[in-house]
């Protein structure tokens, strides 16, 4: 979901697997509205707020999370549940089918895939072929122009959230993360091979090259 607040401004872009869910569920947050891009907000929904306070200036953030890391999450949470790649066994083999079926659908690269023209509010781009999570983290972030946005990193989130909160005066024991659950999920290296790890990479280059590019020695 993303999110409008009001006192002060500020919008939050929740970008799909970047821990968006246990921000949503603090009382500052509520209510949220959708995986909604920044431009979706942009264009469609603060023109029917007219009481959006547009003095301050309102500040937009969103969280981003390592193209690899985050496919993984994606490929324990969505493929399975969604039933887009249902045979897949979760393990290294079936994710690097889930690679697989990627390049098949995207083999230029999923950036070559999203539409110069926008979609209204809680439509995917025209002839995106899965679900929303497989989006890159640009879309909702910074396509089709810079909107301004501020980004932090999933893998700073403790102090990250800590500054938002402090930005937006919510730092309050209410609006703190729950302590993270058990991270049972095995390392990257489990899941990776260096074919798998390049194609990743390439499916995701846009990601890669805005915000982990100094991780990615292929970039």
């Amino acid at each position: 979901m993303s999110a409008i607040l009001y006192k002060p401004p500020a919008i939050f872009i929740h970008v799909p697997k970047t821990a968006g869910s246990a921000m949503e569920r603090t009382p500052v947050f509520a209510p949220s509205s959708g995986h909604l891009t920044m431009a979706q907000v942009f264009h469609y929904v603060l023109p029917t707020l007219p009481d959006f306070p547009r003095v301050p200036a309102p500040f937009p953030f969103a969280f981003v999370r390592n193209p690899l890391d985050r496919l993984v999450s994606i490929f324990h949470h969505r493929p399975h549940d969604a039933g887009l790649f249902p045979s897949l066994p979760r393990s290294p083999d079936g994710f690097a089918r889930l690679l697989d079926h990627l390049v098949a659908y995207f083999p230029d690269g999923v950036d070559a895939a999203i539409p110069d023209h926008l979609p209204p509010p809680y439509s995917l781009p025209d002839r995106w072929p899965l679900h929303h999570h497989f989006l890159p983290q640009h879309y909702f972030i910074t396509w089709p122009r810079d909107y301004g946005v501020t980004v932090f990193r999933y893998e700073d989130l403790p102090g990250a959230w800590t500054e938002i909160l402090q930005r937006l005066g919510a730092d309050s024991p209410s609006n703190r993360l729950p302590p993270a659950a058990p991270n049972n999920r095995l390392p990257l290296d489990f899941y990776y091979t260096p074919r798998t790890r390049a194609i990743a990479v390439d499916l995701y280059r846009r990601d890669c090259e805005l915000w982990y590019h100094e991780n990615f020695d292929s970039i």
